[in-house]
């Protein structure tokens, strides 16, 4: 400092100019110090890398004035700087111990602008500032004038990075008033990924000091208060949460001797969520809607709030919690419906609440706990199928008439209680409806007399360790409704009626179930599939980890002498395998089935009987039984059959995550099933009608899970339609020796030949099923030509008449496959062996044929009639072609030509 800037007069000084130069950093200030009143009156400026300020005013005890301004203009500029001052001499080792005692600032980066504008009337006694000494002789220090206050602070931006990054957005705090009486107003958005909030808020805050009867207190009432947050966790949607102060809010905090003590006065917010689509995502059904889940916001009042001493106390309710709210909020991603829709459930119920809690500082004070949660207004209601009867009908046709309908619940009450005295936790659960039964649950345990303080221990595990004693009942009574169908795979439907009857007891970390399960009318349909069952019964007991069936019984559709029936009985257990408390499941099934009609779809008939076993160890999967098919019809489809591309990806469908190492041991399969076609095994498409007979068997080991099958089966009494003619096959075998889609044929159609049994003709089949090599044979050996003429006309071809047509009609087949062509379908479809058309042409003799069309039908091996018809004349040819022998055929030829032609024929080859 120059002395010559400074002008003393006994205490006091007078101060023209100070300058600091130094590290980047600039100041100056001028004005008067008076040491006798411990004032300043003067102006300061300060310029720092990335930020600036500015003061002029009076400092002082009793009375003063002043206005300061802060600008930074980017914060991670003056970080920078702050952050090196370790280096300057002298005060660079104490900066670096500063920095090393903050951590946080040390790791802090930041970015973005902040302004910060204050003026204040009066003394600064309020805030700590020194009193000047008594004045000598005189009465002492006059009374401080009340501070006023107006200062108003903004962050246009200020970016956060780290771990978890957040934004500030046009956030704007102003406060005016005396410093016991602030208005406060405060507005601005901030940002968290996948948060985003923006607050409107406008209060008071009042301050009391300290006095000897009373201690601090400050004390904030918010008149209005409006947040809006929005969570974009998800790619389809944002979900919306405003929350609303209905009333002025009330908080006040107090500091002494006993500690920090809060107590909000009553008050209550109202929260509203609503969806809407984000642009470009596969959106929901409800966020695509855009709009308020619910009509009426929930309303959370509370009568007391306090914390005080470390207790908690709260009273206070809930009104208005809609049911929709967990349907709408749970939707999954790319689905159309939440949980609760996609079980078919619908409805408008509401729920309100109410609690009472104390939670005391002292381990001997008992601990005090009542809410409750129920209905009090709306109904549900559920899709069913329709009456029983009607779906027994009609799914032995493969048809529904049962539309999905609407049942209404009728429910009459809807309850949740938990209440806790002391150690004792209790919760009842009541539920009672006058279509969808009734149900009631309740439950007794304990909590730990002392907080189990183990390193690691969840706050679960402090306060309800897993010795903590468990006793309870269930009972539900359901009547026969569709809402079981969500526990069925997509496109099932399924219903009954259940009575549950349990107790539990033991520990939390070891349960004891005691209870019996009564199901009847069970029904299991699926028209897509082709299943219906019926008239099932349930009948199992529950005795600690062990569940026993005693009797499950089903029948096909019509009842159990069209349909048959399926009963099995077994037993399930959850048991522990290792000392450490690891469960794994145990189950032994046997089922046995007495012409149990297992698929019923027209193109698709199965009647089954046998016996199957199936036990689970654990990872271990064994499944030994031996089934026959007591009937059967199987129509293959056509291999045209349009299918979705690879490239299609279906989206809202009930699909499964993919399995993850976490979800437990893959199943380890060892199956031997042994299957038996019986005698009325019947297969039809493709060209083929046949019997099938044989004996399978199907095996799959842990080393090799997926399935293989073994064994032949033998095709009797069968016909192959190929080249336009219907075969007699003469051999018929596929051999199964690993996957089942790919067996070996052996298969050999010839044509039956009614005189002359020394030609052999026909179509052998080899290779695989997935490569399958079709070529004609004939003994003797004849040439392709030939071949094709005896297996299509029984004879050598002449090359006239009808012969040619069904030549023609062969190599069609050839060329598009057994199925044929269009025309070859349209003729097999009416009935008939060739339907052609003739276009017009010219012969040698410059005569001229019309265009025709020509139908024709085999009535025998020896014997073809057909009929042409000219599209140009008004009449038509009747021919009819019967072999004699060999080489001479007869054609007779009636209406618009009349001839009786014997034909004879002669090859050269």
């Amino acid at each position: 400092m120059d002395p010559r800037r400074v002008g003393w007069r006994g205490r006091r000084a007078r101060h023209r100019r100070r300058l600091l130069d130094a590290a980047q950093a600039r100041a100056s200030a001028q004005g008067r110090v008076d040491l006798s009143a411990t004032a300043f009156t003067g102006q300061a400026t300060l310029r720092l890398p990335g930020a600036s300020g500015r003061f002029d005013g009076a400092l002082a005890h009793a009375d003063g004035r002043g206005d300061l301004a802060l600008r930074v203009d980017e914060a991670r500029q003056l970080l920078t700087w702050l952050r090196g001052l370790d280096q300057l001499p002298v005060i660079g080792p104490r900066v670096g111990e500063w920095l090393a005692q903050q951590p946080a600032l040390r790791e802090l980066a930041l970015s973005g602008q902040a302004r910060l504008a204050a003026r204040w009337q009066g003394g600064l006694a309020e805030l700590g500032y020194p009193a000047p000494p008594a004045q000598t002789g005189g009465a002492g220090a006059s009374r401080p004038v009340p501070l006023k206050l107006e200062a108003s602070l903004e962050l246009p931006q200020l970016d956060v990075a780290g771990d978890t990054p957040w934004q500030l957005r046009q956030l704007r705090l102003q406060a005016s008033g005396p410093l016991t009486d602030l208005a406060l107003q405060l507005q601005g958005e901030a940002a968290q990924v996948p948060w985003r909030g923006v607050l409107d808020t406008r209060g008071r805050l009042r301050h009391t000091r300290a006095t000897g009867s009373a201690p601090a207190s400050t004390r904030l009432d918010l008149g209005t208060l409006r947040l809006k947050a929005s969570d974009a966790s998800r790619p389809d949607r944002v979900v919306d949460w405003t929350l609303n102060s209905s009333a002025p809010l009330s908080i006040s905090v107090q500091t002494g001797a006993a500690g920090l003590a809060l107590q909000a006065a009553a008050g209550q917010l109202q929260l509203l969520p609503s969806v809407r689509a984000v642009a470009g995502g596969s959106t929901t059904a409800s966020a695509r809607n855009a709009a308020p889940i619910a009509t009426r916001p929930l309303t959370l009042a509370w009568d007391s709030l306090s914390w005080q001493a470390g207790a908690f106390q709260s009273k206070g309710q809930l009104r208005g919690l809609p049911l929709s709210w967990v349907d709408a909020l749970a939707t999954a991603e790319g689905q159309n419906g939440g949980p609760i829709t996609q079980a078919g459930v619908a409805g408008d119920l509401l729920f309100d609440g109410d609690w009472d809690l104390l939670l005391p500082a002292q381990a001997g004070t008992p601990l005090r706990l009542s809410a409750r949660l129920q209905r009090t207004g709306g109904d549900l209601s559920v899709q069913a199928s329709s009456s029983g009867g009607n779906n027994n009908a009609n799914a032995a046709t493969g048809t529904s008439r049962s539309a999905a309908q609407r049942v209404q619940a009728g429910v009459r009450e809807a309850s949740l209680s938990l209440s806790a005295q002391g150690r004792t936790v209790q919760a009842r659960l009541r539920w009672d409806s006058e279509r969808l039964g009734q149900a009631s649950a309740s439950l007794d345990t304990e909590l730990a007399a002392t907080p189990d303080t183990t390193p690691g221990a969840s706050a679960l595990e402090r306060w309800w360790p897993t010795s903590a004693p468990l006793r309870g009942t269930l009972s539900a009574q359901l009547p026969e409704v569709g809402v079981w169908s969500a526990l069925a795979p997509p496109g099932w439907r399924m219903r009954g009626t259940l009575q549950a009857s349990a107790t539990i007891g033991g520990t939390r970390a070891s349960p004891q179930w005691n209870g019996t399960l009564q199901a009847d009318q069970l029904a299991l349909r699926s028209v897509v599939d082709g299943f219906s069952f019926s008239n099932g019964q349930l009948r199992a007991t529950l005795t600690g980890d062990r569940v026993t069936i005693e009797r499950f019984h089903l029948q096909g559709p019509r009842g159990a002498e069209v349909g048959g029936t399926l009963d099995a009985t077994g037993v399930a257990q959850w048991r522990a395998v290792e000392p450490g408390g690891r469960r794994q499941t145990f189950i032994d099934l046997q089922a046995t089935a007495s012409k149990l009609r297992v698929s019923t779809r027209a193109d698709r008939r199965l009647t089954l009987s046998g016996q199957i076993t199936a036990q689970l160890a654990g990872p271990l999967l064994n499944i030994r039984g031996r089934l026959t098919a007591d009937s059967a019809l199987f129509i293959l489809p056509d291999e045209l059959t349009p299918s979705l591309g690879a490239d299609v990806v279906v989206r809202g469908g009930r699909n499964l995550p993919p399995p993850t190492a976490d979800d437990g041991q893959r199943v380890q399969p060892d199956v031997l099933v042994d299957l038996d076609l019986g005698e009325q095994f019947e297969v039809r498409g493709r060209g083929l009608q046949a019997r099938l007979s044989g004996q399978l068997q199907v095996r799959a080991t842990p080393a090799q899970p997926e399935p293989r099958v073994l064994g032949e089966v033998r095709a009797v009494n069968g016909t192959y339609r190929a080249y336009g003619q219907r075969l007699a096959i003469e051999t018929g075998v596929l051999r199964f020796a690993g996957p089942y889609d790919n067996p070996t044929l052996d298969i050999v159609a010839v044509r039956p030949q009614a005189r002359d049994d020394s030609q052999r003709v026909g179509v052998q089949i080899s290779g695989s099923a997935q490569t399958p090599r079709v070529r004609l044979i004939s003994t003797p050996e004849l040439p392709d030509s030939e071949k094709l003429a005896w297996l299509v006309l029984g004879r050598p071809a002449s090359g006239a008449g009808a012969e040619a047509a069904v030549l023609q009609q062969a190599a069609l087949a050839l060329l598009a496959g057994n199925e044929g062509g269009l025309d070859s379908r349209l003729a097999s479809a009416l009935g008939l062996d060739e339907l052609s058309y003739r276009g017009e042409s010219s012969a040698s003799n410059g005569t001229t044929t019309a265009s025709a069309v020509t139908v024709g039908k085999r009535l025998s091996s020896q014997l073809y009639l057909t009929y042409e018809r000219s599209l140009a004349g008004a009449m038509g040819t009747v021919s009819m072609f019967y072999d004699l022998s060999r080489r001479l055929t007869l054609r007779a030829r009636a209406g618009e030509e009349n001839a009786l032609d014997l034909i004879f024929t002669q090859r050269f080859d």
